[in-house]
């Protein structure tokens, strides 16, 4: 989380951008919105894979994945931490 909050936009502003594509109008992504992006790219995932990866970036355990919490998730997905 405070890597999320250090980055530059330069540095997130594609992420940002992605994050903002799914997100609802609260400013946060649900499980089904969550479902429903990941299934367009037209690959297949279990629906406990989608809830294990969804629960571990909620990390508030809210039932939604704030802004910060995604841009969190996915830089350590990507290892640029």
């Amino acid at each position: 989380m405070v890597v999320a909050h250090k980055s530059s936009s330069d540095e997130i502003g594609i992420l940002r951008k992605l994050f903002e594509k799914y997100a609802s109008h609260e400013g946060s992504i649900g499980f089904e919105d969550f479902c429903n992006a990941m299934t367009k790219n037209g690959q297949q995932y279990s629906d406990a894979d989608m809830r294990s990866v969804f629960d571990a970036m909620d990390l508030a355990g809210g039932g939604t994945v704030r802004y910060t919490e995604f841009i969190a998730a996915t830089i350590e997905a990507h290892g640029t931490i």
